[in-house]
């Protein structure tokens, strides 16, 4: 495998893959399963034709995030992907309200593997061993039927990120091809770089039920205030009302490699306004990306922050949104 400057000079310029090894895999079957999974999540499902997807949070009665998910639109079901730290808490969460409803859950999380594409060259090199074009769109889902593999057109890293889902059993069969198609594995570090650059939070860590949908600053790709009813509703339309939330997350810049920064202190001043929640460290660059959900005070772009470790000076931070272009 390539050195860490390597790989991301190869994922921002070429074309890079890696499996999101455990991550969460739910489907669900059943005539009213988009009527069912629309009721408890913030985006419109019922509005989903096949082929299409969304981004939602699963949240519970006050509004708090249980999960933020992909809802994948494809054929007689409905395939729900998260983080893997939300496996259990979402699978519990949502069984328990199936009770009297047409529709079934099925946790396919060791059936399927899910991986992760990225970079401008993908779209030519997969064409080269594939068949089936890749979508080419944000939030559309297209599918190998020989392999039963969906390929689904993300806004997760950087532009041209896709995620695909295959039968477990086929994993090696697509690493191959993917590495004769020169779409070579990368290391989770490098995905978790471009993911802060994203501002893509992960749910459980940067993101958690301490947190209101809209403090997660995906408003605009996970949220429908058109859609009518459905479990954390009023909190979130009371907020939307407001016209602001009191805290939101952003991507930190700071100068320079540090890569323990999780848990340190953002300071505004002499005041704390959030926490360090995700971290990594350019090797290209020499610099520092993080996440913190902070005070929307502080939050404009360009604002200059500090983080603060235990025992250690503060280092300088700007705040940068909504995405870090290099």
């Amino acid at each position: 495998m390539n050195s860490p400057i390597e790989q991301e000079a190869q994922i921002r310029n070429a074309a890079g893959w890696l499996t999101l090894a455990n991550w969460t895999i739910l489907e669900i079957r059943g005539p009213e399963r988009q009527r069912f999974l629309h009721s408890f999540c913030t985006n419109d499902i019922t509005g989903l034709t096949d082929g299409q997807m969304c981004e939602a949070f699963v949240t519970n009665v006050k509004g708090r995030i249980l999960a933020h998910v992909f809802v994948l639109h494809q054929g007689d079901r409905l395939m729900v992907i998260t983080v893997p730290e939300c496996h259990a808490s979402l699978l519990k969460h949502l069984q328990l309200y199936l009770l009297g409803l047409d529709a079934e859950i099925h946790d396919l999380t060791t059936t399927y593997t899910l991986s992760c594409l990225c970079g401008p060259k993908v779209p030519e090199r997969w064409a080269s061993q594939w068949p089936a074009r890749l979508p080419c769109e944000v939030n559309l889902v297209t599918e190998l039927r020989e392999s039963r593999t969906l390929m689904a057109c993300v806004d997760l890293l950087l532009p041209n990120c896709w995620l695909i889902v295959t039968p477990s059993e086929q994993q090696a069969e697509l690493a191959a091809k993917l590495q004769a198609a020169g779409i070579d594995a990368v290391r989770s570090e490098v995905f978790d770089l471009l993911r802060i650059e994203a501002g893509f939070p992960w749910s459980g860590r940067d993101v958690t039920e301490e947190h209101l949908a809209q403090e997660a600053a995906r408003t605009k790709q996970a949220i429908s205030f058109r859609k009518g009813c459905y479990l954390g509703q009023e909190p979130i339309a009371r907020l939307d009302a407001m016209g602001h939330t009191n805290r939101e997350l952003r991507i930190l810049q700071l100068t320079g490699e540090h890569p323990a920064l999780t848990g340190a202190i953002v300071r505004d001043g002499d005041k704390d306004v959030g926490v360090v929640t995700s971290c990594s460290v350019s090797s290209t660059h020499r610099d520092t990306v993080a996440l913190s959900v902070i005070r929307v005070k502080s939050a404009e772009p360009g604002a200059s922050l500090m983080v603060a470790m235990a025992d250690a000076a503060p280092i300088p931070a700007m705040v940068r949104w909504p995405k870090l272009v290099r």
